[in-house]
């Protein structure tokens, strides 16, 4: 299991790899394409998530309502950064049982929990951040069209899986 947090920690690499390529100003400018987002918005969503779910290892519940939305991730790109590492230091954990709690569902279940596992979640929340990646990529290459990045940045697994298949199967000219 150690190939999902290995996994998690590529994917915070690329992004970390793409803040570093811009400043500031460009982290809290608001992108048209994004609904008027910034980087720093989706940067400081996808890193909460994390935090919550690593929260989880000590209460045993996680809940992605109940996020900090902490300003400075998403108006400094180090404090971003920085909190990247943590969440990459403190998630490796082997897996256990942990209730999914959401605010619309309190009413609707028993103690408003969905049961789940450690691992499942952390599955969750690469989809989620590759999810954001892709708009990252967008707003990111809006602001900065010379920016560097993985060529799979943005993508899902059974996407470049996809994508190498059906590129291996075009004849050539």
């Amino acid at each position: 299991h150690s190939m999902i947090f290995k996994k998690a920690h590529m994917l915070f690499g690329q992004l970390q790899e793409s803040l570093a390529q811009i400043n500031n100003t460009q982290y809290t400018t608001p992108i048209e394409t994004l609904d008027g987002a910034t980087i720093g918005q989706h940067t400081r969503h996808v890193v909460e998530h994390f935090q919550c779910l690593v929260k989880s290892i000590t209460s045993g519940k996680v809940n992605y309502d109940d996020r900090i939305r902490d300003l400075a991730l998403e108006s400094n790109i180090l404090s971003s950064i920085e909190a990247i590492e943590v969440v990459k230091k403190d998630m490796d954990h082997p897996d256990f049982e942990l209730n999914v709690m959401q605010d619309f569902i309190k009413s609707d279940l028993p103690m408003g929990a969905i049961k789940s596992s450690y691992y499942r979640e952390v599955l969750y929340n690469i989809d989620h951040l590759v999810h954001h990646q892709a708009l990252l990529k967008i707003g990111l290459l809006e602001l900065k069209p010379t920016m560097h990045m993985s060529e799979h940045f943005g993508y899902a697994d059974a996407t470049i899986k996809y994508k190498k298949h059906v590129h291996a199967e075009l004849p050539s000219s």
